[in-house]
């Protein structure tokens, strides 16, 4: 039986394609391994322009650097080089270096051997809300509270949370099988945050204010650091993973308290409102750990992990602005 002539030439076509579809394929692999293995820079630049107004336009730019200028500056860099002479890969990369979540590395790698890097990161947060009242000093830790004659009447606030980032890693084969990495990685954050403190004046409450009830809005001042380490030590066998290291952390508060001023208010419960807010306080957390793998069997595996983390805050009242501690003690 004779197939008709036309499916012939069909399947023809099929095949033919296929072919070049496999070769297609070979040369992006080539592509691939070309690209890894030869030095390449790129530079983007170029304006972004918005001609709406910085309110109409909060909810999308509160993360993107987007919020306080109509016209800005979009810049982003990629240089890598290879030193053939000694295999030393170099590179810079930057992005959004115009805006002010711009973040910026540079690191330097000798495969099999060491490498290091350098990276700065920063973002900032605005508030998607503009905010009309006539609090003086919002944002601070004595703001002044006062009343306003009707709403609307009060100074338009733009709260924003800037994060700034530092970081640094290593890494070192000390052998074939073992891996020494170690990171540092410091970050600041300033600015203030939406926050308020309020009251019911209900139930037992009720004869001290009144039936009745308010909250105050007292935007957080934000002035805080964070310090992260951590150091690794990792062993890789023919059969046996082990790993084990050290990571550490150190949050500092610059700011204890916040001590509104509420003389400008009537009332018993403005004494309730002037109360000090407490921040968080100083803290930090030390952690050892190990953990491994082993193969019994190319299909059966043993896995463990230890931790031991020893976490500490001993802020004392005074520090913070804070009174009224039990009789005898002086720490949080």
């Amino acid at each position: 039986m004779k197939q008709p002539k036309q499916q012939i030439v069909f399947r023809k076509k099929i095949l033919a394609l296929s072919v070049l579809l496999a070769v297609g394929a070979a040369y992006a692999e080539d592509d691939d391994v070309e690209q890894l293995t030869k030095s390449e820079s790129t530079v983007s630049t170029g304006v972004g322009a918005s001609s709406s107004a910085s309110k109409d336009r909060s909810i999308f730019s509160q993360y993107n650097g987007l919020r306080n200028h109509d016209v800005n500056l979009l810049l982003d860099i990629n240089i890598t080089r290879l030193n053939d002479a000694n295999g030393l890969w170099t590179k810079l990369e930057g992005h959004n270096l115009g805006l002010d979540d711009r973040e910026l590395s540079v690191s330097q790698n000798k495969q099999g051997d060491w490498k290091y890097s350098l990276e700065y990161n920063e973002i900032t947060h605005h508030e998607i809300r503009t905010i009309n009242t006539g609090l003086l000093g919002a944002g601070s830790t004595a703001p002044n509270v006062v009343s306003l004659s009707a709403p609307g009447t009060g100074a338009d606030i733009n709260l924003q949370l800037q994060r700034q980032a530092e970081t640094v890693g290593a890494e070192k084969w000390i052998t074939p099988n073992l891996l020494f990495e170690a990171t540092f990685k410091n970050e600041d954050k300033t600015g203030a945050r939406l926050s308020g403190v309020g009251i019911y004046c209900g139930g037992w409450s009720r004869f001290a204010c009144g039936n009745s009830g308010a909250v105050l809005m007292l935007p957080e001042p934000v002035n805080t650091n964070t310090k992260q380490i951590e150091a690794k030590l990792n062993f890789s066998g023919d059969k046996f993973l082990l790993s084990g290291g050290y990571y550490g952390s150190f949050f500092t508060n610059s700011n204890g308290s916040i001590n509104p001023n509420t003389s400008n208010l009537s009332g018993a419960i403005a004494g309730y409102l002037a109360a000090p807010i407490a921040l968080p306080p100083n803290n930090q957390a030390q952690q050892l750990n190990v953990s491994g793998n082993y193969a019994i069997t190319p299909t059966t595996h043993s896995t463990f992990k230890y931790a031991y983390t020893h976490a500490t805050q001993d802020e004392s009242f005074s520090s913070m602005g804070l009174t009224g501690a039990p009789t005898g003690v002086g720490s949080l």
